[in-house]
């Protein structure tokens, strides 16, 4: 039964945040919903291969492996194919 309590309690504390989070994010300035909603400073990237060392070094996996959208790739822990790499471009 006192776990019973933890759970509703948690639940509760839950809703509330979330409820903050909404609030907080939905009443913004126009001025600064135009600077999030303007596209212009991003381009889209479409393959691995045109992103800098930089990049691919950040969000590859250990071994340096960051397959392309569409390639195949270790998407869980159960390694099938140990030369798949564990990440991938989305």
């Amino acid at each position: 039964m006192k776990w019973a309590k933890h759970i509703v309690f948690t639940s509760i504390l839950v809703g509330i945040f979330q409820g903050i989070s909404i609030a907080g994010s939905t009443n913004l300035p126009l001025e600064q919903r135009q600077v999030l909603e303007d596209s212009s400073p991003f381009n889209i990237v479409r393959t691995a291969t045109v992103l800098s060392e930089t990049i691919v070094a950040l969000c590859s996996d250990l071994t340096g492996g960051l397959a392309e959208p569409a390639a195949k790739w270790e998407a869980t822990d159960y390694i099938k194919d140990e030369t798949l790499p564990r990440k991938r471009l989305i």
